[in-house]
């Protein structure tokens, strides 16, 4: 069941109280309903509703105004006379190959991006080991750099001068001299030559701590040279 109301206005009004000359503005309205009006069928039905409310009107509207009530009832006749249905409304939609060919691209992109993911990780994996050597070998040469002049040991890591070490570390920076579980990288000191009181060292530090560098290429590494002076 709907409700169709159409306005109209009259602007021959005349009030006799009160001096009222203002236009006066009135609405038709109808109901479409499944049942018969006055008889008839369900749009000459609501044509006839809608016409006698016109009619109970112009005994008070202005001639032109009165066309304009005629004119009101011809359109909801109209409109009865076409019932809406809701294919009337016209939906906009995909076709199944533009959805395909969507897909496609979609699937293509997904593709390269997940191929890059694993390079991504591994940078992003190799970039925090090389900070966290990079703080290793700092802490090393700190340790041999304020061993005292009479000593050849340093306090800390125990690395005798002119010796070669190999030290192992864990992901929080614990030494150990032998590699274990939780050894994560592998510190290599080695020695040169060098005029009397000076010490040159090469710190070599690379990951993961299981493999040896002599014999096979590590995951990454870090090298620093440093001197030290004994005098």
């Amino acid at each position: 069941m709907r409700t169709r109301r159409l306005a109209f206005r009259d602007d021959a009004f005349r009030s006799g109280r009160g001096g009222d000359t203002a236009p006066r503005r009135y609405v038709i309205s109808g109901i479409d309903s499944p049942l018969p009006c006055q008889g008839r069928g369900q749009g000459e039905g609501f044509a006839v509703c809608a016409a006698s409310v016109g009619e109970a009107l112009t005994s008070i509207l202005s001639p032109s105004a009165r066309g304009e009530a005629d004119n009101a009832a011809v359109t909801l006749n109209r409109y009865a006379r076409r019932p809406y249905h809701r294919c009337d409304l016209t939906a906009a939609a995909f076709s199944l190959l533009e959805v395909v060919l969507a897909l496609g691209v979609a699937a293509f992109c997904l593709i390269a991006v997940l191929g890059l993911l694993p390079v991504g990780v591994q940078t992003n994996r190799n970039a925090s080991s090389q900070t966290a050597v990079s703080y290793i070998i700092a802490t090393v040469m700190s340790d041999l750099r304020t061993t005292p002049a009479a000593s050849m040991t340093s306090p800390e890591f125990a690395i005798t001068f002119d010796a070669e070490k190999t030290l192992f570390f864990g992901a929080s920076g614990q030494a150990s001299p032998s590699l274990s579980t939780d050894s994560r990288y592998r510190l290599n000191v080695t020695w040169n030559s060098a005029p009397t009181g000076l010490r040159y060292a090469v710190l070599k530090a690379t990951w993961p701590a299981e493999v040896d560098p002599a014999t096979t290429p590590p995951g990454g590494s870090v090298e620093i040279f440093a001197a030290f002076d004994k005098n």
